[in-house]
C-alpha cells in the first residue's frame, strides 16, 4: 500500500521517491483530505452543469438556431486555429488527431474566449447599426459578463501570487492577493453602496454587507480556496493519469495547472454564450437580425483565419483542394446563415445593407481578437503562442 502510494506521489514530486515512509504516510492523508473536498465541490459542479444540461435538451435546444451555431462556431475557429497553426502540410486525419492528442488544451480556451469576444462586439456593432440604443445593448452584456469576467479577473492575481508564492517571491505574491483583496474590496463597496440606495426596509442589514473590508476578506479567502481546491484537482487527475497509463514520474509544472484552471473558466465563459444567446433579444427590443449578421461575421472569421494558415499548413484530402478544405466549411455556415435568414429579413431590418457590408469586414476583427486573447493568457502561461 505504501509502496503503491509512493509511486502515484512521485508522479506528482519525484521527490518523493526518496521519502520515508511516515511522510508518505502523512503526504497521503493531508492528500486523501483535500481530494475528497476537491472531488465534493467538483461533484456539485457537476450536478449543477447537469441540471443545466437536462434543462437544454428539456428544451430541446437543437431546435434553437442560435444555440447550434455557437457550437458550430466553436468547431470552426478551433479546427481552424487548430489546423493552420503549424507549418507543415498534414493529411486530414493526421490534422484531426493532433488536434485532438496534442493540440486541445492550448487550442480550446484561445477559440472560446476569442467566440465570446466577438460575439460580444458584433451584438453592440451591429446592434447600433440597426438603431438600437448602446444603454438598451449593454443590459444582457452586463448580465452575462459582469460573472464570467469577474472570474477571470479574481484568477489572474491569484494565479500571480500563487505562483510568486512557490517561487519564493514574497514581493509578487503580497502584489498578486493584494490586487485580488483590492478587486473584492472595489466589489464589496459597490454591493454596500447599492443597498445604501434602496429603502430602509428593503436594505440587507447582513453584518458581511454592512461592512466591505470584511466581505473583501471573506470573499478573497473563499476564492483562493476554491482556486487552490481545482489546481489540487488538477494535481490529482493528472497523477492518477501517469500512475495508470505507466508514462512514468514527471513533475506537475504550475503552467499544467494553470492550464486546466484556464480550461474550466473557459468552459464557464462557453456557458456564458448560451446564456447571452438565449438572454439578448428576450431583454432588448433588437431585430433578430442582428445575431444572425453576428453569426455570419463568427462564419467569416473562421474563414479569414483559416486562409491566412492554409499556405503555410495545408491539410489534405485526396484530391481536394487544400483551400477548398480550409475556407469551404465556414463559408458553407455562412452562406446558410445569409439564405435562410438574412435574406428574409431584409425589409424587417433597419440599414440592412450597411450592415452586411460591415459583417464581411468585422470579419477581420478576429485577428486583433485572437492576439489579445493570446497574450492575456500568455501572462499565465509563457508557452502559449497565437495559432497565426
Amino acid at each position: 500500500m505504501i509502496d503503491a502510494t509512493r509511486s502515484l506521489l512521485t508522479a506528482i514530486d519525484p521527490g518523493f521517491a526518496s521519502a520515508s515512509d511516515a511522510e508518505v504516510v502523512f503526504a497521503l492523508a493531508v492528500g486523501s483530505m483535500l481530494a475528497w473536498i476537491a472531488l465534493k465541490f467538483v461533484a456539485d459542479i457537476a450536478r449543477d452543469a447537469a441540471k443545466f444540461a437536462k434543462g437544454q435538451v428539456d428544451q430541446r435546444f437543437w431546435r434553437e438556431p442560435g444555440k447550434i451555431r455557437i457550437l458550430i462556431g466553436l468547431v470552426l475557429l478551433a479546427v481552424a486555429y487548430g489546423f493552420y497553426g503549424a507549418d507543415q502540410p498534414r493529411p486530414l486525419g493526421e490534422a484531426l488527431l493532433d488536434l485532438g492528442r496534442n493540440q486541445f488544451l492550448s487550442i480550446m480556451p484561445i477559440a472560446i474566449l476569442t467566440q465570446w469576444l466577438l460575439l460580444i462586439m458584433f451584438w453592440l456593432l451591429f446592434g447600433r447599426l440597426t438603431g438600437v440604443p448602446f444603454k438598451e445593448l449593454l443590459k444582457p452584456v452586463g448580465t452575462i459578463a459582469s460573472g464570467t469576467v469577474a472570474i477571470a479577473l479574481e484568477l489572474a492575481p491569484f494565479t500571480l501570487g500563487a505562483l510568486a508564492l512557490i517561487g519564493g517571491d514574497t514581493a509578487v505574491a503580497a502584489a498578486g492577493f493584494g490586487a485580488m483583496f483590492a478587486l473584492n474590496l472595489a466589489l464589496a463597496l459597490l454591493t454596500a453602496a447599492r443597498e445604501r440606495r434602496k429603502p430602509p426596509e428593503a436594505r440587507d442589514t447582513r453584518f458581511w454587507v454592512r461592512n466591505p473590508l470584511a466581505l473583501a476578506l471573506l470573499l478573497t479567502v473563499l476564492l483562493s480556496v476554491l482556486f487552490v481546491l481545482v489546481a489540487v484537482l488538477v494535481a490529482f487527475a493528472y497523477a492518477v493519469y501517469t500512475f495508470f497509463t505507466g508514462s512514468g514520474p514527471a513533475a506537475l509544472t504550475p503552467a499544467a495547472v494553470i492550464r486546466g484552471e484556464l480550461v474550466a473558466v473557459s468552459v464557464v465563459f462557453l456557458v456564458s454564450c448560451f446564456r447571452f444567446r438565449s438572454d439578448s433579444l428576450t431583454e432588448v427590443e433588437a431585430p433578430p437580425a442582428v445575431l444572425h449578421f453576428a453569426d455570419l461575421s463568427l462564419a467569416l472569421s473562421a474563414a479569414f483565419v483559416a486562409a491566412t494558415g492554409v499556405a503555410g499548413s495545408p491539410v489534405v484530402l485526396g484530391s481536394v483542394p487544400p483551400w477548398l478544405l480550409a475556407v469551404g466549411p465556414p463559408l458553407t455556415v455562412a452562406a446558410m446563415v445569409f439564405g435562410i435568414y438574412l435574406t428574409r429579413m431584409r425589409d424587417a431590418t433597419p440599414r440592412w445593407s450597411v450592415c452586411l457590408a460591415v459583417s464581411v469586414a468585422a470579419a477581420f476583427l478576429v485577428l486583433p481578437a485572437t492576439k489579445g486573447v493570446t497574450a492575456l493568457l500568455a501572462l499565465f502561461l509563457p508557452t502559449v503562442t497565437a495559432p497565426f
